[in-house]
């Protein structure tokens, strides 16, 4: 119980900042596609390289959460929130977007692919380590 509380606030955390990105520097970044091109690359390119960054140290930060929770259930609730916070983008703000010119969330999108995945491969190795086979042995093909 003592590692499950962590992991759970890292998943939140990487969500939190994911949304913050896309409600704050995304919008900004988007602003600045129509400046000239020698001023756009001064205004991207330090807030893309710190997102790109930020978001790699989030999936290495809840992978290793993950690791040592060593919980089946914080697997199980990555993969379902994760997989929830995959497809909700697309789910609720895609059509309005496409109507109102508001964005789809990318950020957490990504965000939640990553916690899914994550998930996933913890539950894959769990089971590859129990000695669980995960199909028959075949026979007769010597």
């Amino acid at each position: 119980m003592r590692r499950t509380v962590p992991a759970l606030l890292g998943a939140v955390a990487l969500l939190v900042a994911a949304a913050w990105y896309d409600a704050d520097v995304a919008p900004t970044l988007r602003q600045a596609q129509a400046l000239p091109f020698d001023q756009r690359q001064a205004e991207i390119s330090v807030p893309v390289g710190l997102g790109y960054i930020t978001a790699a140290a989030g999936v290495l930060l809840v992978a290793l959460l993950v690791r040592w929770a060593d919980s089946r259930r914080v697997d199980i609730l990555y993969a379902l929130a994760g997989a929830s916070c995959a497809v909700l983008g697309s789910i609720l703000w895609t059509p309005a977007g496409a109507s109102y010119g508001t964005p789809p969330v990318e950020a957490v999108t990504a965000g939640g692919v990553a916690l899914c995945l994550v998930g996933l491969g913890d539950l894959a190795i769990r089971r590859h380590r129990s000695g669980v086979p995960t199909s028959p042995p075949l026979r007769g093909s010597s």
